[in-house]
C-alpha cells in the first residue's frame, strides 16, 4: 500500500536520480559551444567560457553534495554500502572528465565538408546567448521539476489524509 511517506521518499530518489543525470547534459553541452572545431568563429571563448565552466562545476558540485548527503541520512551505514557506492562514484566521475576533456574534433569534418545545395557552408547558430539561454533554461527546468514534485507530494499527501479521514468518519 502507498503510504505519504512511502511518495516522499520516491520523490527524494527522483531528485537524486535527476541530479546524477543533469551533468550528462550541462557537460556535452559546453564542450561542443566551446570547441572552435565544431562551433568555428562562434564558439564561447574568454571569459564568458571561463563563467559557463565555472558555472557548470558549481552546478555539478552542489549536486553532488545533495547526492552525498541523500546517501548519508538514506542508506544503510554499512561496509558494502561504502564499497557500492565508491565502485558505482568512480566511473560515473571518470565518464564525466572523459566528457570534459576529451578532444573536441570530431565535428570538424562536418562544419568544414557537408554543405547546402546552394553550396554555402552549414552555419552553426549557437552563439553565447544561445548557450547562457539554454543554461538558465535548464536550471529553471530542474527547479519547476522538483517544485512540481513538491506540489505533487503535497496533493498525495492531502488526498491520502482526505481518504484516511473519511475512513475513519
Amino acid at each position: 500500500m502507498l503510504t505519504i511517506s512511502s511518495l516522499d521518499s520516491l520523490n527524494e530518489w527522483l531528485n537524486v536520480l535527476q541530479s546524477v543525470q543533469l551533468p550528462f547534459a550541462i557537460i556535452p553541452l559546453l564542450a561542443i559551444a566551446t570547441s572552435p572545431h565544431v562551433m568555428g568563429r562562434y564558439a564561447i571563448k574568454g571569459a564568458v567560457k571561463v563563467l559557463a565552466w565555472a558555472s557548470a562545476a558549481l552546478v555539478i558540485a552542489i549536486n553532488l553534495y545533495l547526492l552525498l548527503d541523500f546517501s548519508r541520512t538514506n542508506l544503510p551505514h554499512s561496509l558494502t554500502t561504502l564499497c557500492l557506492l565508491l565502485l558505482l562514484a568512480l566511473p560515473y566521475l571518470l565518464f564525466l572528465l572523459h566528457l570534459a576533456l576529451r578532444p573536441r574534433s570530431e565535428g570538424a569534418e562536418f562544419s568544414h565538408h557537408h554543405r547546402h545545395s546552394s553550396g554555402a557552408h552549414l552555419v552553426p547558430t549557437c552563439t553565447v546567448a544561445t548557450v547562457t539561454s539554454t543554461l538558465v533554461t535548464a536550471w529553471r527546468l530542474n527547479r519547476d521539476i522538483q517544485e512540481a514534485n513538491r506540489s505533487w507530494s503535497a496533493f498525495v499527501r492531502r488526498l491520502a489524509e482526505s481518504v484516511t479521514h473519511h475512513n475513519l468518519t
